[in-house]
């Protein structure tokens, strides 16, 4: 959620009061029911999977969250939306990029002549 979380809390936009139109269900045969919710905030329509910890709504109940303005990021729920973490995210990353480029940037280290091998004396043996 880390990813998501920051996208969201920079692009994000709060959606209250979406009310649910649908609620539907899917089980197939090898794998456990699914569930989903279609809603309607506003001019949107949105269908909507909850995440872990939260259910589907009945028909009529209002659920807020949290929408990507650019379309791209998806949306969640109010809670999943953490800016403190999303902003460790952010700065992990950052320092990711700072230590790659300095190692790419920074010189290789030449090796130094290898000692000669002590010569033994043909006398000695």
């Amino acid at each position: 959620m880390g990813m998501k979380s920051l996208w969201l809390s920079v692009y994000g936009e709060s959606l209250n009061g979406c009310v649910v139109t649908k609620e539907s269900s899917h089980t197939p045969r090898r794998s456990p029911t699914y569930f989903w919710n279609d809603l309607k905030c506003g001019s949107q329509q949105i269908t909507y999977y909850p995440s872990s910890g939260h259910s589907t709504k009945p028909v009529g109940e209002k659920v807020d969250l949290v929408v990507d303005r650019t379309a791209l990021g998806g949306y969640a729920e109010p809670d999943k939306v953490k800016p403190l973490f999303s902003a460790l995210v952010g700065v992990a990353g950052v320092a990711g990029a700072v230590f790659a480029g300095l190692v790419l940037w920074w010189p290789a280290r030449k090796p130094s002549k290898r000692p000669q091998k002590p010569q033994v004396d043909r006398g000695f043996l």
